[in-house]
Parts: C-alpha cells; sequence; structure tokens
C-alpha cells in the first residue's frame, strides 16, 4: 500500500506538530496573502493559513490524506481548494506569497529531486514572497529513527513502526502496520511503506543560492531556538530575491 493510506485514517491522531506556533511563524515572516501548502495531508496547517487571513490552497499526492482535508474544510465552513499533484510539478497560474512544506515533507524527496523542486518554488514565489518549510536532521534519521522498532496501544488501535537506515544514501525505510479494532472485537490489519531522506544545512543553503532564494532563519522547531548538533527537525523561512 501507498504511503499514506492507511494512516491517512490515524494521522490527526498519532502526529504531534507545532501547527500553531509554525503558522504565526508565517503570518509574521509574510505580508501577502495568497498561500500554497505543499504535503498538505489532512489540511491541519492549511487550515491554520486560512484562519490567519491567508487564501491558502493545499496540495498533496494522496488522495486518501485530501478526502480527509476536504471533508474537514466542510465541517468548518472553510472554501478552500486542495489539488492532487506532485510536489515536483505542483501546478500554479499566478505566482504566491507564501509557499509552505511542513512536517517533514521535503524529507520525500530524495536529493536528486530537490534541483526540479527549488526551481519551481523559486518561480512559483513573487520577488519578496517566503518558502516557509520545516526538514528532519540527518541526526534524527540516522540516531532517532535509525534501525529502531516503535510500537504503541490504544484503546481501539495498535500499530508497530519498523524502520531500517542506509547510511549511503541517507535514507529510512519506515514499515508501518496498523491494527484497528471493529465493532465485534476483532482487528483489521493495515500496513504501509514510507521512505525518508536526510537533507543537511549545507545542502539547503546551495540549493537556495542556486534559485535565487535568501536564506533568513535556521531554527530548532522543537525549541524554537538555535539550531544545535542534535536538533531533530529544523524550521527554514527563504525568501525570493527582489529584482
Amino acid at each position: 500500500m501507498e504511503a499514506y493510506e492507511a494512516l491517512a485514517s490515524y494521522y490527526n491522531t498519532l502526529i504531534e506538530y507545532p501547527y500553531d506556533a509554525v503558522a504565526d511563524i508565517c503570518r509574521g515572516a509574510s505580508a501577502g496573502k495568497k498561500a500554497l501548502d505543499l504535503f498538505c495531508g489532512t489540511g491541519n496547517f492549511t487550515f491554520r493559513l486560512a484562519e490567519r487571513g491567508f487564501d491558502a490552497q493545499g496540495s498533496d499526492k494522496s488522495q486518501a490524506m485530501l478526502n480527509v482535508a476536504m471533508e474537514k474544510a466542510r465541517e468548518k465552513g472553510l472554501d478552500i481548494v486542495f489539488k492532487k499533484e506532485n510536489a515536483l510539478k505542483f501546478s500554479f497560474a499566478k505566482p504566491y506569497d507564501l509557499i509552505t512544506a511542513t512536517s517533514d515533507g521535503l524529507n520525500y524527496l530524495r536529493s536528486c529531486d530537490l534541483n526540479e523542486f527549488f526551481s519551481r518554488i523559486s518561480k512559483a514565489l513573487v520577488a519578496g514572497g517566503k518558502f516557509v518549510f520545516d526538514v528532519s536532521t540527518p541526526y534524527k534519521l540516522k540516531h532517532k529513527l535509525g534501525n529502531n522498532l516503535f510500537y504503541e496501544e490504544g484503546e481501539d488501535l495498535v500499530y508497530f513502526w519498523r524502520n531500517s537506515y542506509r547510511e549511503k544514501e541517507g535514507s529510512v525505510k519506515m514499515e508501518l502496520t496498523f491494527f484497528e479494532k471493529t465493532a465485534d472485537g476483532t482487528y483489521i490489519r493495515r500496513e504501509e511503506e514510507h521512505k525518508q531522506y536526510a537533507h543537511s544545512i549545507d545542502e539547503i543553503k546551495v540549493l537556495a543560492s542556486c534559485y535565487d532564494l535568501s536564506v533568513e532563519i535556521i531554527i530548532d522547531i522543537d525549541t524554537f531556538g538555535a539550531n544545535v548538533s542534535t536538533s531533530k527537525r529544523l524550521l527554514y523561512i527563504l525568501k525570493k530575491n527582489l529584482g
């Protein structure tokens, strides 16, 4: 099963992320209005952008995640366009004031894909526009996720998360198995695989400079302070150069 097909049903319950704090940073970083949230998943961050006055759209390649996002938008009474598309080829008619990619979206791109991605980001931003994104660090992928097994048991859901780290390509393969309790007390088993790739600060800086983007901020997203050698996830703010 493809990544996020099974996880879509449990994503909002299992995933913890400082959505409001990062959305506040985006509002402070951008005086514009038009925003695109790449790797939007179930729309948790897209909704925060809309609530802060952005004319926000969401983009993701998982239809299962987008289905959840669209249903939540209807429940909230928000008129948000969600598009199913590959992040390397996202569509835009006019450039955006703000583009975001949170919750490790860039870690799902290989290093060989980042040139194409950053090129498109640069083209899709207005002059002075901001690109705000986070990346799980090489330290996290190797030392925290690594070759580890995670397990959690809830009242209605049990899941196993088995990782295998590949040093040569700096990647982690994640095998997720879910056991969901049904009304009659039996369990339904669902499985899917994910793969994340490590990207260093130097790699991001080089890409930014190649595509007319300037690095404004790099902070530890867990502490919202300076990044250190053991930071697990970093938040970047890049600015499209003027002129």
